[in-house]
C-alpha cells in the first residue's frame, strides 16, 4: 500500500503544478490530523518538510509528529536525570533525524552547545535539514559512528528507519561504510572540557562506544544511555543485551544509576540515568509522567 502510494504522488507531481496540489492535499490532510496548522512539501530527493507553528520538520515519510511533541518526548524519555538549562554543553551520540536536538538546542539557549553525532548518511541528511531549516545555530553535527576503534565500519542501509546498528550490518547487502570514531577524539576535536548531559542511542553499538569514552565520561556530569535489551527479550539477537555492561561501566567510574519505574514501558526501563560523581544526587529532575507517544 506504502509503495503503491509513493507511485501514485510521484505520477501526480510529473503533471504540470502536479507538486503544487500534492501539498496543499497533504498540508490538508496534515492540518486536520494534528488539529493545527501544517504546510506540507516535498523536496526534489524526496523528503518531506512539514512546517509547524512551533519549527519544522524534515523526514522520509509524510506526517510527523510535532515540534512540541519532539520535546515532550525528549522531556520525558531523557530528562530523568537532568533538565538541562542555558548555557549547557550537550552531546548527543545516535541523533537520528533531530528527535531530541530541536529540544537541546532551546533548552541550552545561545550561549550553549549541543554536539550530534550520527552515523547513517541518509538519517544525517535529514538530521542537517532540520537543524539547518531551523536556524539551529548552536548546534555541530559530525557524520560519524561512535566506536571503540578509530576506523572505518559498516552501518545498515535502510534509509527510511532510524533502527539501523552497526552490530548487524554484516547481514546487510546494501550497508553503507562510514567513519568510525572514538568519542574522545570528538571531544579533543571539538574542543569540549566539559559536558552537562551526555545522551547517546545507538541500537546496541553502545557495547562498543564504551571502550573509547573514558576521557568523554570523566568530563560528564550526567548520562542517558538507551540500552536494547528488550529487542533480545522481544527474540532480536543477544548483542542488544547491554544494559548490565553499560551500569557496570558508570558505576565503575563512580556514577549513580538511577531506578528507572517498573511501570514504564520496555524500552524506557532500559534506558540508564545516571549521575556523575561531582553533582550531587540529592534533588534529580524526575518527569512523573513518562510520555507515551500517539499511536
Amino acid at each position: 500500500m506504502r509503495d503503491a502510494l509513493r507511485r501514485a504522488v510521484t505520477k501526480l507531481e510529473a503533471r504540470p503544478r502536479g507538486k503544487i496540489v500534492t501539498s496543499v492535499v497533504s498540508s490538508a490532510r496534515a492540518s486536520w490530523f494534528r488539529r493545527e496548522p501544517v504546510w506540507v512539501r516535498r523536496l526534489a530527493d524526496g523528503a518531506w518538510v512539514h512546517r509547524f507553528r512551533g519549527g519544522v520538520i524534515v523526514a522520509s515519510e509524510r506526517g510527523t509528529a510535532s515540534p512540541r511533541d519532539w520535546e515532550a518526548s525528549t522531556r520525558d524519555y531523557f530528562y530523568v536525570a537532568y533538565q538541562p538549562n542555558h548555557g549547557d554543553t550537550i552531546v548527543d551520540v545516535g541523533a537520528g533525524i533531530g528527535t531530541e536536538m530541536l529540544a537541546f538546542s532551546r533548552a541550552v539557549g545561545a550561549n550553549g552547545r549541543v554536539v550530534c553525532l550520527e552515523a547513517h548518511p541518509g538519517t544525517f541528511d535529514l538530521l542537517r535539514k532540520n537543524a539547518q531549516l531551523n536556524r539551529l545555530a548552536n548546534v555541530d553535527l559530525v557524520l560519524a559512528a561512535a566506536t571503540d576503534e578509530p576506523g572505518d565500519v559498516r552501518i545498515g542501509g535502510d534509509d527510511a528507519t532510524e533502527s539501523n546498528s552497526l552490530l548487524t550490518s554484516e547481514l546487510d547487502p546494501e550497508a553503507y561504510t562510514v567513519p568510525g570514531v572514538r568519542l574522545d577524539d570528538i571531544v579533543t576535536s571539538h574542543a569540549i572540557e566539559h559536558i552537562d548531559f551526555l545522551k547517546m542511542n545507538i541500537e546496541g553499538a553502545e557495547r562498543l562506544a564504551i571502550k573509547g569514552m573514558d576521557q568523554t565520561i570523566a568530563r560528564t556530569d550526567r548520562v542517558c544511555i538507551c540500552c536494547h535489551d528488550f529487542l533480545a527479550d522481544r527474540g532480536g539477537p543477544e548483542t542488544m543485551r547491554t544494559r548490565k555492561l553499560v551500569t557496570s561501566y558508570l558505576q565503575e567510574r563512580g556514577f549513580s544509576v538511577l531506578d528507572n519505574d517498573p511501570a514504564w514501558l520496555d524500552y524506557q526501563r532500559d534506558h540508564v540515568h545516571a549521575i556523575g560523581p561531582a553533582v550531587s544526587t540529592t534533588s534529580p529532575h524526575r518527569s512523573e509522567t513518562p510520555h507515551r507517544p500517539p499511536a
